[in-house]
């Protein structure tokens, strides 16, 4: 996966449950 689409994925996710403890459970994976 690039860089950018995880960004994407990020934000989407972020989008949609608007927690930053989601935020930072995908970036720790």
């Amino acid at each position: 996966m690039s860089e950018a689409q995880s960004r994407v994925l990020i934000t989407h996710d972020v989008g949609l449950h608007a927690r930053p403890s989601v935020k930072l459970t995908k970036l720790a994976k």
